[in-house]
């Protein structure tokens, strides 16, 4: 199972600093979450210039997400440097944050589904948040910490997955985990995380595709919250993907 092979990598880079350095090249990791592609990259720095130019004076800043885990970059002419897509679409999701919700300095922030902890890393690279609660697998969890330390993020708050304390949140954020996962860990977040959460950005893939597996419908997801609603991922990675978001 890839999950598998990634949380065995997770482990493996926390423990062997060799390993950490090159943790993003690693098969496992490119299937997870480092396979955005360079014309995907030029798509989230057009969103990026359209929603919120200004995150472009702060590029330097966020490119410090590069300089862990060796990840695959390319030469964007309009920046004038290198920098990975997978950087690039962590700035877009920001943009798409602070325009939906504007400042996101002291909130309290929790995000279900965490990769390595690149969101979290660019979010405070722009702002001081109140809390940040990272929810993953202990394995992911352990390798977020030590990479988000490395670059200085000390404030965070680790739960492991299903196993929380009861909370209220400002802000709920997952970035394609939340359609992904099964159904029952979805109505366990769903009751105990969004529930409690008054404002939300969930990048949903899969929609309506996993009726065999019984995972939510999109009608389903659409009624999590009462001003819930959908509007569609740019640049579209798959046919069937789309933001939701809620603002109570």
């Amino acid at each position: 199972m890839i999950y598998d092979k990634y949380t065995d990598l997770c482990l493996q880079a926390v423990k062997d600093e060799e390993v950490f350095k090159t943790f993003k090249g690693n098969t496992a990791c490119t299937y997870m979450l480092e396979h955005v592609t360079y014309e995907q990259g030029l798509g989230y720095l057009s969103e990026i210039k359209r929603l919120q130019p200004k995150l472009l004076k702060h590029i330097e800043c966020f490119a410090t997400n590069d300089s862990l885990g060796t990840p695959q970059m390319f030469w964007y002419d309009e920046l004038n440097m290198e920098i990975s897509p997978s950087t690039l679409r962590y700035v877009k999701v920001l943009a798409d944050l602070v325009t939906h919700f504007g400042s996101l300095d002291d909130l309290d922030i929790v995000e279900i589904g965490i990769g390595y902890g690149g969101q979290c890393k660019i979010i405070n690279d722009y702002f001081v948040p109140k809390s940040y609660t990272l929810i993953d697998l202990p394995e992911v969890l352990a390798l977020a910490k030590k990479y988000l330390i490395c670059h200085g993020i000390e404030n965070i708050v680790l739960r492991s997955h299903r196993s929380l304390l009861h909370r209220d949140y400002d802000l709920c954020i997952s970035n394609y985990c939340f359609t992904e996962i099964s159904r029952q860990d979805q109505n366990f977040y769903a009751k105990n995380i969004i529930e409690h959460s008054a404002k939300g950005y969930m990048t949903c893939n899969y929609l309506d595709q996993r009726i065999k597996e019984r995972a939510m419908t999109s009608k389903e997801i659409w009624v999590l919250k009462k001003d819930g609603f959908f509007v569609p991922e740019v640049p579209l990675t798959a046919p069937h993907n789309a933001i939701y978001l809620w603002t109570s």
